[in-house]
């Protein structure tokens, strides 16, 4: 198995926050979308 690492493609990234809540990663989302940038 080849564990991936999620990762966030800036120049293509607008804030809106969706990836955040369509994260497949179960628990927490893996990428969090904050006002003033991704944490």
């Amino acid at each position: 198995m080849v564990l991936q690492c999620p990762y966030v493609l800036h120049e293509q990234c607008i804030g809106c926050g969706i990836c955040e809540y369509k994260c497949p990663v179960e628990g927490e989302a893996a990428i969090r979308v904050l006002r003033g940038g991704i944490l």
